[in-house]
C-alpha cells in the first residue's frame, strides 16, 4: 500500500530527489500508521512530545478554542478580540500545554495525522529516527506476491467456494 502511495508522489520529482521523496514519504506514512495503531484500544506514549497547544490549536464552530479536538474547551475566541496570537500566549493555553505533558509523561495520547505530524515536525530528532525505522519497516514487508490462477483455483477449493455465485457476480 505505501509503495503505491509513494509510487505516485515521486511521479513529478526529479530523478535525484526521487530517492529521498520515496524515503520520507514512506517512513512518514509508516510512522503515522504505527502511532495510530499503538493508540486504538489503550493510550500508548508516542515516544516524542505532543506539541498541542504550541504549534497547533482548534477553533469550533461557535468560536471556541482548544489545544486538542480531544482536550476541554479553554474559551472563546471573540474574549481574545479574534488574536490567535493573544490565544496561544494566554494563561489558559498555558495552563492547557502544562496539562498535556510532554514526551512519555503526556496526559493525551491520540491518532489525528494532523497532531502528529506537527509534533514530528517540531521533534526533528524524532522525526528523523522513527522515518528511519518506518522506511526500513516498510522495506521489509515489501514483498511483491505472485497470484498464478492456479493459486487463486486451489483457494477456492479450499474454502469451498460456490463457482456458480462467483460466475453470476462475474469474478470467474
Amino acid at each position: 500500500m505505501y509503495s503505491a502511495y509513494v509510487k505516485r508522489m515521486a511521479e513529478g520529482v526529479s530523478l535525484l530527489r526521487k530517492p529521498v521523496t520515496r524515503f520520507v514519504y514512506q517512513g512518514f506514512l509508516r510512522t503515522l500508521f504505527d502511532i495510530r495503531a499503538a493508540n486504538l484500544e489503550s493510550p500508548t506514549p508516542w515516544g516524542m512530545d505532543c506539541t498541542a497547544g504550541e504549534t497547533t490549536l482548534v477553533i469550533d464552530y461557535d468560536g471556541c478554542f482548544r489545544a486538542c479536538e480531544l482536550r476541554p474547551e479553554l474559551g472563546n475566541i471573540r474574549d481574545y478580540g479574534c488574536d490567535v496570537q493573544a490565544i496561544m500566549n494566554s494563561d489558559a493555553m498555558k495552563g492547557e500545554i502544562d496539562a498535556i505533558g510532554c514526551g512519555y509523561k503526556a496526559n493525551c495520547w491520540c491518532t489525528h495525522g494532523c497532531w502528529i505530524s506537527a509534533s514530528l515536525a517540531f521533534n526533528p530528532k524524532q522525526m528523523i529516527k522513527k522515518i528511519w525505522k518506518g522506511y526500513r519497516k516498510t522495506r521489509k514487508l515489501y514483498k511483491p506476491v505472485k497470484v498464478t490462477e492456479e493459486a487463486l483455483q486451489a483457494l477456492e477449493v479450499k474454502y469451498n467456494l460456490d463457482r456458480d455465485k462467483l460466475a453470476a457476480i462475474g469474478v470467474i
